[in-house]
């Protein structure tokens, strides 16, 4: 094994290792100065025996604008607890909840905002299921990498786990992992397990005393370590242009809000021809023209949220890469046959299945769905 490859995947654990050794030493400050150091929130719900809230219905509330979920078993008490924190962008959680059976239906994909992968290392348990009719499983000690840009439905025994939530924007290769396997997983016997394990320990270890300034660091190093565990396993491995096609589309789906996203990226991702790709999004009026239009799809679905929403139009409209306010609103009406703003003035609203809305729910909760972009 070379030099340069030992750094290249070490590195991003070293990051960790600093963080956990030295934070302690650097804030050497009185009690009374440190307290008025920003921390990390973190939100914690529990739902166990003598909570004043029902496990289920704590854990159904969480889990609702991501999957359906039922009990597995009908009697007998539902435990279930969260504690999840928010670190540039990357949502790290400790969950314990019973047995549940999950359902992400293509209904819960195509309202999402935003989709995102999902890292679960098992403490305790078990879950399996099928994502497009492959058989998935995970036990206690393995470490996967699902994606929710895909429906599927699971079972799980009663579970301890640590989770990030992650944008799929922050992991390139993920279009090409799960167009050929519906999960990524790692046993805690392999280089990537140890790594990973370790390094999810020390955050969750250190979680109630980051400081604000500690998650850029933070949320680099762990994607750094991720990107760089995949792209050491498939490096050099390829697939069939055609065959490659519907994640080379949602590979620019889920980078829309890349700066200059298009043709480079898909050579470099890809391995892509400049004729193929050309060849490939004809039908689509060419790869600059697919991009555009799913980019005024993804301020569509921000903007028919209603005006209740916190941003304006021309916030949503940058935030998918249009810097030129009067060229957007072109594009819109074009597309849509109506302005921005009356986009954002028509009521649009979801159903919600089992009709949980109406029970009293911590607060929390709403943290936790904003941070995630439900």
């Amino acid at each position: 094994m070379s030099a340069g490859y030992l750094v290249f995947i070490f590195l991003p654990a070293l990051a960790f290792w600093l963080i956990s050794a030295l934070y302690p030493l650097s804030n050497p400050m009185s009690e009374s100065n440190t307290a008025s150091i920003p921390k990390l929130p973190v939100v914690s719900v529990d739902g166990r025996d003598g909570s004043a809230h029902d496990g289920f219905e704590v854990w159904h509330e969480i889990c609702r604008p991501v999957f359906h979920t039922s009990k597995r078993e009908s009697n007998g008490r539902f435990d279930s607890s969260v504690r999840f924190c928010e670190i540039d962008g990357l949502v790290f959680g400790e969950t314990r909840y019973g047995a549940t059976r999950f359902d992400r239906t293509p209904r819960h994909v195509r309202k999402g905002e935003s989709d995102h992968l999902a890292l679960h290392f098992l403490q305790s348990g078990e879950e399996f299921g099928e994502a497009n009719g492959t058989p998935i499983q995970t036990k206690t000690g393995q470490i996967v990498l699902q994606d929710w840009a895909r429906s599927f439905s699971k079972q799980s025994t009663a579970v301890h786990q640590l989770s990030v939530i992650i944008p799929r924007d922050r992991v390139p290769l993920c279009s090409t992992i799960f167009a050929r396997e519906p999960i990524h997983n790692w046993d805690l016997d392999s280089a990537g397990g140890r790594l990973l394990s370790h390094s999810l320990k020390a955050v969750f270890d250190g979680m109630s005393n980051f400081i604000v300034s500690d998650a850029s660091t933070i949320g680099d190093a762990f994607i750094s370590l991720v990107n760089s565990l995949l792209e050491s396993e498939w490096k050099g491995q390829s697939v069939s242009e055609d065959a490659n096609f519907p994640a080379i589309k949602d590979y620019l789906r889920r980078n829309l809000r890349r700066q200059n996203l298009g043709l480079v990226d898909l050579q470099r991702d890809f391995s892509l021809s400049r004729s193929s790709a050309y060849r490939m999004f004809r039908d689509e009026g060419g790869i600059r023209t697919f991009i555009q239009n799913e980019r005024l799809a993804a301020c569509y679905r921000e903007l028919m949220k209603g005006p209740n929403t916190s941003q304006s139009v021309r916030r949503i409209a940058e935030k998918w890469g249009f810097s030129d306010s009067s060229y957007f609103h072109r594009l819109f009406r074009k597309r849509y046959g109506m302005t921005p703003r009356e986009a954002m003035e028509l009521s649009h609203k979801y159903d919600s299945p089992r009709g949980y809305d109406s029970i009293s729910q911590p607060p929390e909760i709403g943290t936790l769905h904003q941070w995630i972009g439900c």
